[in-house]
Formats: structure tokens, sequence, C-alpha cells
């Protein structure tokens, strides 16, 4: 129950934090999308492919993450979190492609986008690699 409740938390964390940096997005672009459309496709995309990652790496490849509650200090937690920013990046690229350019012109404001997109993305985490609660083991 405590996992399920923390992972609800967690989602709407997430979806709140995302919607928060889709407003920077849209002043950057000077685009006004909806804020909660971006927070809501942002998070969901990290569900869809943080499921899929973790199913590979933990259930089929059986890496091992973490000490206790926290996914920090296990044997492959380098490799995992390598995937992992390559994932978030691929999911940032795709969310400003989406629904702010779709040229997607390789540019600074293309790089900080992505790059302080992946950052948000970590941030959101540090509750999670601290252990201060658990989740379901699905959004990136």
């Amino acid at each position: 129950m405590m996992i399920l409740l923390g992972s609800l938390f967690y989602f709407l964390l997430k979806f709140l934090c995302y919607s928060g940096y889709a407003k920077y997005l849209n002043h950057l672009y000077k685009i006004p999308n909806n804020i909660w459309k971006v927070g809501i496709a942002r998070t969901l995309l990290g569900v869809v492919l943080g499921a899929l990652l973790n199913t590979l790496l933990l259930g089929v490849l059986h890496i091992q993450l973490g000490v206790g509650r926290s996914p920090l200090g296990g044997r492959d937690s380098d490799i995992y979190f390598l995937l992992l920013t390559m994932i978030r990046i691929g999911e940032w690229l795709l969310i400003v492609w989406y629904f702010y350019d779709r040229e997607l012109y390789i540019s600074f404001k293309l790089a900080k986008a992505v790059l302080f997109g992946t950052l948000v993305s970590y941030l959101i985490d540090i509750p999670i690699m601290l252990g201060l609660f658990m989740v379901i083991a699905t959004i990136c």
C-alpha cells in the first residue's frame, strides 16, 4: 500500500514539475502551449519508457541497483544511470520536437531545453535516490 501511495505522490510530483518546466519552455520558444498537456505528456512518456527500461534491466538482465530503499550504490548503478540519462535526453528531445520545434534545429536553445529538462528530471528524483519513499519502478 505504501509503495502505491508513494508512486501516486511521485507521479503527481513529476506532473507538476514537468508542467512548471513547460512554462519555461513556453517562454524559451515563445510558444504558448498548454503547460498541463506538456506536463502530462512528459510524465506519461516517462512512465512508459521507465517501465520498459526497468523491465529490461531489472527483470531481464537482472542488474543490481542500490542498497536498501535507495537505488544508489549497487554494482550496476552506473550502467543504469547512464542508460537513464540517454533515455531522458531522448524523452526531452521528443517533447521539444512535438510541442515546440518540429524542425528540431540544433541550437543553443535546443541544448538548453533538453539539458535543463534532463536536470529537472533528476532533481525530482532526489527523494527517491535518498530512499525517502518507495515507488513502483516505472517512472523516468
